[in-house]
């Protein structure tokens, strides 16, 4: 089975480089992103084969990126971890990560997220 990849998306550095070290731990493959627009660049900058498996999001930031992702074709397979506080209205995530969290919560999000969503390939539209 190949090393998954997951865009990390969130704006506090400090915070980014520990969920980030985290992953590659775990054998992922990680991209970090600062901001919507460089997690967007380095989404539609990807051939097929070297999309994110998931994304993880800032849930205050992300929304826009989720948007994104939901709207493109490309991205059917691509399950969405969101970072969260309590207060935070829901996005459009598969898991929903509460702050504060242990890092042990995170990667089992993750690892869910991962085992859930759909096959990559082209998407699959149900008949009429």
């Amino acid at each position: 089975m190949r090393p998954a990849r997951v865009l990390v998306l969130e704006h506090h550095r400090d915070l980014r480089e520990v969920l980030v070290e985290a992953l590659l731990d775990e054998g992922h493959i990680v991209t970090p992103a600062r901001t919507v627009e460089a997690a967007l660049v380095a989404i539609r900058t990807a051939g097929d084969s070297q999309l994110p498996d998931a994304i993880v999001v800032d849930a205050q930031g992300g929304r826009d990126l989720v948007n994104s992702v939901r709207a493109d074709p490309r991205c059917h397979h691509v399950a969405i971890v969101s970072l969260s506080f309590a207060f935070d209205p829901a996005t459009d995530a598969d898991v929903d990560v509460r702050r504060p969290f242990r890092l042990d919560e995170f990667l089992a999000a993750v690892a869910r997220a991962l085992d859930e969503r759909p096959p990559r390939g082209p998407a699959s539209h149900p008949s009429a």
